[in-house]
């Protein structure tokens, strides 16, 4: 009987335990703590050192394989992109976390960043803080559609999508 006992409160304590560790995990997740990266689409609103105001949008290039399925798998009419560009600003504004790491890659094509953008235009700035400057100043930054990857909370890397 006494082997019963132990066995019975060896089982409890491990089922306890279990429990205790899973609960751990998903509150990790409710804080925003992710071991994975979220990639998601917007259009900036307002920039400082520190953080961005997004409006998160839907952008799809009919003539790119991976839009086009996705544009097939929201059952979008073809009516609703006649360029071949679907575009609609969703409801939901964010204000994601940047810092000095933060990377922010445009398409440079007047070139008034870069001399040199070997070609494909594409220019990173120096740091967010340089960016985050030239935003206050230049509209066409806050024209300009970006696909932004946040990790932990944080923004790691925006990159202009290209719009034309």
């Amino acid at each position: 009987m006494n082997k019963k006992k132990i066995l019975l409160l060896t089982t409890i304590l491990i089922f306890t335990l279990s429990l205790f560790a899973c609960n751990r995990d998903v509150s990790n997740n409710d804080n925003g703590d992710s071991k994975e990266s979220v990639v998601k689409t917007y259009k900036f609103l307002k920039v400082n050192e520190t953080e961005i105001e997004a409006q998160e949008v839907i952008l799809l290039n009919s003539f790119l394989e991976e839009d086009k399925k996705e544009l097939e798998r929201l059952e979008i009419p073809e009516d609703e992109y006649p360029g071949g560009f679907y575009y609609k600003e969703l409801d939901n504004k964010e204000t994601l976390k940047a810092d000095e790491n933060t990377k922010v890659t445009i398409i440079d094509v007047e070139e008034k960043y870069a001399k040199d953008t070997k070609g494909d235009r594409k220019y990173t700035f120096e740091s967010f803080k340089d960016f985050a400057s030239l935003f206050k100043t230049n509209e066409d930054l806050a024209n300009r559609i970006y696909i932004v990857e946040t990790k932990d909370g944080k923004v790691i890397n925006a990159e202009e999508k290209l719009t034309n």
